[in-house]
């Protein structure tokens, strides 16, 4: 029996994690991908009781070199780009960085599979960023024009563009997942849901005076992490290679989550405050998609989200708090 081989960029992040804990259990062998052994990040790995059964090899996903090296050595027969910039506020700061790591690292994988095309499939995680602002009357789709409002979504939707590029061109099996917002217990306390509810947390405790917030005015589609990518290798699993969609189609007022976390939390007279650091001069506030493509094709449909995912996180995190 042949051996089904997986490789991942940006393994030790929380897509990547929960990615290689499902193709494990799918019975492949696993590898993902670090700059360097040295500094490579396994706590999510670890965390998940993964960490000794993946194995890691260093790609500089900038270097068309390394990626060519590092693929080729490994021959997956699934690859899964889940590496780069992730953080729409820190694109702003840092645009070059988003672009090299989104684009350039694409572009090189795709380069990879021009040359060596059969038997591999290839997998891009986009995002919803790429459509900008929606009204709730008329969701965005797969139909829907690109309108991105940052230097992150911009990146990704010039990623979304090389891949159909060279799918058309090159006949590659390829295709891209568009992501709405998703969260887990692996995900970082600098994003929108995880901040609010260890903040919330801190200030019940009495260790803070102060909740510190963004824009609450925004509307956004979050769902649970691993669920996503689940998704992800259903989209991928398809015998015709088609972008899609990979969110709940339930988007959430971040001022209505902040305050469901208030109340689950019986949180009296919270003092609450919007900080210039956390708004973004890049943004945009109402977010929804229509994810009815996946289910078409695949027949997955988001089981955790808006109100219930917050019901999960704070329940880990009122458990969990390190803070």
């Amino acid at each position: 029996m042949t051996t089904k081989i997986a490789f991942i960029t940006g393994i030790s992040g929380q897509d990547g994690a929960y990615l290689a804990d499902l193709l494990l259990k799918c019975e492949y062998k696993v590898y993902g991908s670090t700059r360097s052994l040295n500094t490579f990040d396994s706590t999510r790995l670890i965390n998940l009781g993964i960490w000794n059964n993946v194995k890691i090899v260093e790609m500089n996903g900038c270097c068309a070199e390394s990626v060519h090296q590092a693929l080729s050595s490994v021959t997956p027969s699934l690859i899964f780009n889940l590496a780069g910039q992730s953080s729409v506020g820190q694109s702003i700061v840092s645009p070059y960085s988003a672009f090299n790591s989104i684009v350039t690292g694409t572009l090189n994988i795709l380069e990879y599979l021009k040359k060596n095309p059969d038997n591999v499939r290839f997998f891009n995680a986009g995002s919803t960023e790429c459509f900008g602002p929606a009204s709730k009357q008329s969701p965005h789709n797969e139909l829907s024009p690109f309108n991105p409002q940052s230097p992150y979504a911009i990146a990704k939707a010039a990623a979304f563009w090389l891949v159909i590029r060279y799918r058309e061109a090159y006949k590659i099996h390829c295709c891209t997942g568009l992501f709405g917002n998703h969260e887990s217990y692996l995900r970082g306390n600098a994003y929108a849901l995880p901040s609010l509810i260890n903040q919330a947390i801190l200030y019940k405790k009495k260790r803070t005076q102060v909740i510190n917030t963004g824009n609450l005015g925004i509307f956004r589609d979050w769902g649970w992490a691993p669920e996503y990518m689940y998704a992800a290798y259903l989209l991928l699993q398809q015998d015709e290679p088609q972008d899609a969609i990979i969110a709940s189609g339930v988007s959430l007022n971040l001022n209505d989550a902040l305050y469901y976390i208030i109340d689950k939390l019986n949180i009296a007279n919270p003092s609450i405050q919007m900080s210039d650091h956390l708004v973004r001069i890049m943004d945009y506030e109402k977010s929804f998609v229509d994810p009815t493509l996946i289910k078409d094709l695949t027949g997955w449909k988001s089981a955790i989200n808006g109100f219930t995912l917050i019901d999960k996180l704070c329940e880990h995190y009122v458990n969990n708090c390190e803070l």
